[in-house]
């Protein structure tokens, strides 16, 4: 054997530690490399979802508070219906002749294509006055206007043989 050969054998040896060593450290780089990779997408994920989200939470606050125009309805003519005398007030003798009057369809049944229900509350000189029943409906029982009451609870019917009336207190 050579004399030098057990040195380079020993280079040899240290160079592969060397080598070794280098590629352990490498690849443990390349690990934190694709950690932080990962963490980062994580992260970028995260945010993105939290910018959505905020967005689609002030889109349905800012559509749900954002005023809307409603098509320009014209306001029916108020009816002279002025009471002179102190509440409470009866039913007109001819409850129907006054719903048509104030420009209310009235049938022989109520109509179908639009119905909700609304509360009166009648305040003058600071206490209630009762709404009184039956109003906008024919005494014999054959005819309703489309907007009327059953009782003396102030609840207003309103069904309407057609849905794009408007349906304003003054009507009354």
């Amino acid at each position: 054997m050579p004399a030098g050969a057990p040195k380079k054998a020993q280079k040899r040896s240290t160079s592969k530690k060397l080598d070794a060593k280098r590629r352990a450290r490498e690849r443990a780089a390349a690990a934190r490399e694709a950690k932080r990779r990962v963490e980062r997408r994580r992260w970028l994920v995260t945010i993105a979802a939290i910018v959505a989200v905020s967005g689609v939470l002030i889109g349905l606050t800012v559509w749900a508070v954002w005023p809307r125009e409603d098509p320009q309805v014209a306001l029916p003519k108020p009816v002279s219906g002025r009471q002179e005398e102190p509440p409470p007030w009866p039913v007109p003798v001819d409850p129907v002749a006054g719903a048509r009057r104030a420009g209310l369809d009235v049938q022989p049944m109520e109509g179908t294509a639009k119905h909700f229900h609304s509360h009166l509350d009648a305040i003058v000189d600071g206490e209630p006055v009762v709404v009184p029943a039956n109003l906008g409906i024919d005494p014999s029982g054959n005819a309703m206007s489309e907007l009327h009451t059953h009782d003396e609870r102030g609840v207003l019917h309103v069904e309407a043989p057609t849905a794009d009336k408007r349906y304003v207190s003054a009507r009354w």
